[in-house]
Formats: C-alpha cells, sequence, structure tokens
C-alpha cells in the first residue's frame, strides 16, 4: 500500500508513544463520552496502540465488535499485543489511512477518534467518510485539546530554533479544533447532528523536570528535531527548555495542563 507522508514520522516514536501520559485518559473518557455500550460495532480511527480501541472493546462485550484503523504498524503491534494480553477477541487492528477507511456503508455503530482528527490532511473530508460507514442513527464521537495543552510545546520549538535552521515538525492545522465550538462546527459541516459537547481537565503532575523532559519531550514527536542537533546543542536546548518550564513547576510537582474538548454527533437517521 501507498504510504502516508506521516508515516515515517508515527512510527518513529511510538516505541516509547505509551510513556506519554497524557493519551489513555483522554481515550477512556471518549469511550465514555460517545455511550458506547454492549453489542455495538465501533471504527475507532487513528487508534494508535489501541487505548480508545481497547476501551470500546471491553465497553461491547462479546457481542459487539471494535476496528481500530491506524497509519502506523508498529503502533498496530504494540495495539495487538495489549488484546492479547487483555484476553480480547472482540477487536482487530489493521492499517488503513483514517481519511479513506475501507468499510461499506453503514457498518459501524459508534466511530471514535482520540486526539488525533487535528492532525489530519483534510479534516472535513474525513468527517464525511466516518459519517458514510455509520448507520443510520450512529454516532460519531471525538476528542481534542485546549490551546494551553501546547504551550510548553511551543516554547521548546522556539529554543529549537536557536540552534537549528530546518524545519520542525508542525501540524499545520494548529490551533486548530481547540476550542468546543470548533469541534462542534467541523461536525455540523459533515452532516451530523444533535451535536453535544463537554470539556474536562485531565492534566497531572510530573515529580520534576527531569522526568518531564524524558517522558513528555523524548517520547514524543517534540524530540524529532532535537535528533538533526549535534550533542552539544542539543544538551544547551535541554537546559534553556528546562528552565523555562519552572513557570509550570508547583509544590506538586510540574504541571502538565491537558484540557480535553469532547465533541459527539449522530448521523441523520
Amino acid at each position: 500500500m501507498a504510504r502516508n507522508p506521516d508515516w515515517f514520522l508515527f512510527n518513529k516514536i511510538f516505541e516509547s508513544y505509551d510513556k506519554l501520559k497524557f493519551q489513555k485518559e483522554p481515550c477512556d473518557r471518549l469511550v465514555v463520552h460517545a455511550r458506547v455500550s454492549a453489542g455495538e460495532k465501533v471504527l475507532d480511527v487513528a487508534c494508535g496502540t489501541g487505548w480508545a480501541t481497547l476501551a470500546a472493546a471491553h465497553a461491547v462485550g462479546p457481542a459487539g465488535r471494535v476496528n481500530g484503523i491506524d497509519i502506523a504498524d508498529k503502533a498496530l503491534e504494540i495495539a495487538r499485543g495489549k488484546a492479547l494480553k487483555a484476553g480480547l477477541a472482540n477487536v482487530s487492528f489493521e492499517e488503513q489511512d483514517g481519511h479513506h477507511p475501507k468499510f461499506e456503508d453503514g457498518v459501524f455503530d459508534v466511530a471514535t477518534c482520540a486526539s488525533a482528527l487535528f492532525g489530519f490532511q483534510d479534516i472535513p473530508g474525513a468527517l464525511r467518510e466516518w459519517r458514510r460507514v455509520l448507520r443510520p442513527g450512529g454516532r460519531v464521537a471525538i476528542s481534542s485539546f485546549g490551546p494551553e495543552f501546547r504551550t510548553g510545546s511551543i516554547m521548546l520549538r522556539n529554543t529549537i530554533a536557536k540552534y537549528h535552521t530546518g524545519a520542525s515538525p508542525r501540524n499545520p492545522n494548529e490551533g486548530y479544533l481547540e476550542t468546543i465550538e470548533q469541534c462542534a462546527n467541523q461536525l455540523t459541516e459533515a452532516g451530523f447532528g444533535n451535536i453535544q459537547t463537554a470539556s474536562e481537565e485531565l492534566g497531572y503532575y510530573y515529580p520534576n523536570l527531569d522526568a518531564y523532559w524524558e517522558e513528555d519531550v523524548m517520547s514524543s514527536m517534540r524530540r524529532i528535531p532535537l535528533d538533526k542537533l549535534d550533542p552539544a546543542k542539543a544538551e544547551r536546548v535541554r537546559v534553556e527548555h528546562l528552565e523555562e518550564m519552572k513557570i509550570f513547576a508547583r509544590d506538586q510537582g510540574v504541571w502538565r495542563p491537558v484540557p480535553t474538548l469532547f465533541a459527539i454527533g449522530l448521523k441523520p437517521d
């Protein structure tokens, strides 16, 4: 199959992806907000290492079915291992581009996408495709992050720019889907109705700045431009970035804000 250009970036970081604490809880909460229930058929788009897929598999039970799709085959290997360890026989994973899911019309009750839609090249087109594979009355549920989530990333990118003239990986939709209104409008424009929204702060504390660096920066795609620097420059970036991150220091540790947005819409009957 032809590779999505992002395949190389995503596969580069998925060995450490599950160290990112902001991944799992938003996935679990998305399945709750989507009201996934016993016996339903669910499509989890851009499933990554499978957190939302597995949560949905538990929710639908043995009478239901969940299909997880993603462009990163290494992430799917991790997801399959999790499903096997959990003894879940009602879930499967397949390498597919979420812009064009390879399923027939109207076969799913629910389509979910946890913290990934903002990275799609064609957001309206993807949502229309998810609407296509839903039965009449089926639900789409997406999650995204508020603007405070990106604060540390922007600070790091600006620091790296002082030592590296090449372009850093940057989402072309950066700054979008960062409000409830933007999320709801996208669902409405894609033909969904009865839009329901919610927001939750799912942030947490790192014990110290070094833990933040290892478990957040070095486990995510934010480390990719660092790999292009010589060791001395990379170390200067680390020292400067951790200094500026002291604005998030609290008595409990280093605060990592995770303002999480949820939007759910129905396909008309």
